[in-house]
């Protein structure tokens, strides 16, 4: 009869640090599932989080301590090498992202529209002559002692004009109220917002751009429900699309048809179905490279290339074009002079990666109401 192999002291730690290992392993793949699942660390994944962490020291220490022995390094070496096996196979299955990466890749018009509030805001204008004297003037204009609430954000818009926001239209409209029936060192008026824009992507060139309203609202019965006037949908202008056999339009419609038609992603325009999506109402010159207006009314003597920020010739005829190592940002290189500092430039002056475009069309969407 065979004789049972003798169990050493050496064995079993052996064994129960490879048990410890593979409950270690177990909790480095949970940290990282629960960290890929999410957008942001919220206060209940950071407390699992930090209670897996300390389960992985809890038993490391147990390891550390029952394998007291020679060997102990081996084992340890062993039991992290399992370890680094696990979380590089989990990053190559997960293939997520980095956050970073993803700020950088996103334009900032694909926020969701659930997280666009329309921002009640006030102008105030003062008879003044720089930014501190208008802030105090605004100050001494009203008194929130004997209110319920206080502006959510006051931001300078010039020497003489501030823009207070307010959590509720009704707080800002008593705050008018009150202002403009009393003698006051400033006027107020309710800041004007935009209308929120829609793109039509790949329509077919059959379909007459001056048609295409009435047929959008004849064939989508949901939105034609929601337009109760004629200038609650508008043609703002036609775009070209990749295929010349197709063209874009963009339109300027009320809150609601905004918010249903982002629902919808589809349209009906006669054959097909288009895909719909927000437009940024942001304008950036396509000569100048500058903000607020179009290539159409630029006044600019210069045309800098929007690859490199050459002043000596455009995007059309640059050198350059296909080398991405020679891409230079007019603007954050503009930018990065001003203020001394280090922002990217490696990117197209028109691109939505752009942090001075991301910052306008930010600007934009705070101008625009969304209807929520």
């Amino acid at each position: 009869m065979m004789s049972q192999p003798e169990i050493t002291g050496m064995d079993v730690a052996v064994s129960q640090s490879f048990t410890a290992a593979q409950n270690i392993s177990q909790l480095a793949k949970d940290i990282i599932t629960c960290i890929q699942n999410g957008k942001s660390v919220t206060a209940e994944r950071k407390s699992s989080i930090i209670n897996m962490a300390n389960e992985i020291m809890q038993l490391s220490t147990r390891i550390e301590a029952s394998s007291g022995s020679t060997d102990s390094g081996q084992i340890q070496s062993i039991i992290k090498g399992c370890i680094k096996e696990e979380i590089a196979i989990l990053k190559t299955e997960l293939k997520q992202p980095s956050y970073a990466h993803i700020v950088k890749s996103t334009p900032a018009i694909q926020k969701a529209p659930e997280q666009r509030r329309t921002k009640h805001a006030l102008i105030v204008t003062a008879k003044t002559e720089n930014k501190k004297e208008t802030v105090e003037a605004w100050r001494k204009s009203f008194s929130f002692k004997n209110t319920t609430f206080a502006p959510s954000k006051v931001t300078p818009l010039s020497n003489t004009k501030l823009c207070v926001e307010f959590d509720t239209a009704e707080q800002r409209d008593y705050v008018i109220k009150n202002i403009n029936e009393n003698e006051s060192k400033v006027t107020v008026q309710a800041a004007k917002k935009l209308r929120p824009m829609i793109q039509l992507k790949g329509i077919s060139k059959d379909v007459p751009v001056d048609e295409l309203v009435d047929i959008f609202k004849r064939q989508n019965p949901s939105i034609n429900d929601l337009a109760q006037t004629d200038t609650d949908i508008v043609l703002r202008f036609q775009r070209k699309n990749k295929n010349n056999d197709l063209y874009n339009a963009v339109l300027i419609v009320t809150p609601p048809i905004w918010k249903n038609v982002i629902k919808m992603e589809r349209v009906n325009i006669d054959h097909q179905k288009i895909y719909v999506e927000q437009f940024s109402a942001h304008l950036q010159c396509f000569k100048c490279l500058q903000f607020g207006h179009i290539k159409k009314f630029c006044t600019s003597d210069t045309q800098p290339c929007s690859h490199c920020a050459s002043q000596t010739h455009t995007f059309v005829n640059c050198p350059n074009k296909n080398n991405e190592a020679q891409l230079c940002c007019i603007n954050c290189n503009t930018y990065n002079q001003k203020h001394k500092t280090t922002r990217d430039t490696k990117h197209s002056a028109t691109s939505n990666t752009c942090p001075t475009v991301r910052t306008m069309i930010a600007r934009a969407i705070e101008k625009t109401d969304y209807g929520y």
